[in-house]
C-alpha cells in the first residue's frame, strides 16, 4: 500500500483494494432431478464452478456458507470442497 501525504494535513493511503471470493450455490435440473452445486463469483464473475455436488440443497447451502465465511482461496476451492464432501 502506498502512502501519500494529504494537503489538508492527514494522510490518505492508497492502494489496491481486496476482493474477496463469495461462494454461492447453484441449482440446475437434469432428468426431472435438481442438481446443486457451487460457483466461486468475485466482482460477478464466476470464476469457478462445480455443478454437481449434491441433490441435498442443505448441504451445498451449508457448504456455499463455509466456504465464504472461512473465506478459502479460490486455489484450495476444489480440494476443500472434497474434504467436506468426505465429512458428510
Amino acid at each position: 500500500m502506498k502512502q501519500l501525504e494529504g494537503g489538508a494535513g492527514g494522510t490518505e493511503y492508497v492502494g489496491r483494494v481486496e476482493t474477496m471470493t463469495k461462494y454461492v450455490m447453484t441449482e440446475q435440473l437434469v432428468d426431472g432431478l435438481c442438481l446443486c452445486g457451487l460457483a466461486a463469483v468475485e466482482d460477478d464473475r464466476i470464476l469457478d464452478e462445480l455443478t454437481d455436488i449434491s441433490i441435498d440443497r442443505s448441504i451445498v447451502h451449508e457448504m456455499a456458507e463455509t466456504l465464504t465465511r472461512c473465506e478459502v482461496s479460490i486455489v484450495h476451492f476444489r480440494e476443500v470442497v472434497e474434504d467436506l464432501l468426505a465429512q458428510v
